[in-house]
């Protein structure tokens, strides 16, 4: 079986706060305002993380829309 290498389309840097900082892509035009997709995955995640915590789940690492892999990580 052959290995498939993942591809990285985007990578979005936000603060603890939900405030986009930097976002980077392989140049592949989205028609949407990076901002505006920063803040929706913020506010996806928190309300999982939320929803999953109160039934005694960890945070939400990654979710899957069409054939994309999104992927999230917390830093210190």
């Amino acid at each position: 079986m052959a290995w498939i290498r993942p591809v990285v389309d985007h990578i979005f840097l936000v603060d603890r706060g939900g405030v986009p900082m930097i976002h980077l892509s392989r140049g592949l035009p989205t028609g949407a305002d990076p901002d505006l997709i920063a803040s929706m995955f913020t506010a996806i995640v928190d309300f999982m993380n939320q929803s999953f915590h109160s039934m005694g789940h960890g945070d939400v690492r990654s979710i899957e829309l069409e054939d994309y892999q999104v992927v999230f990580g917390r830093g210190r």
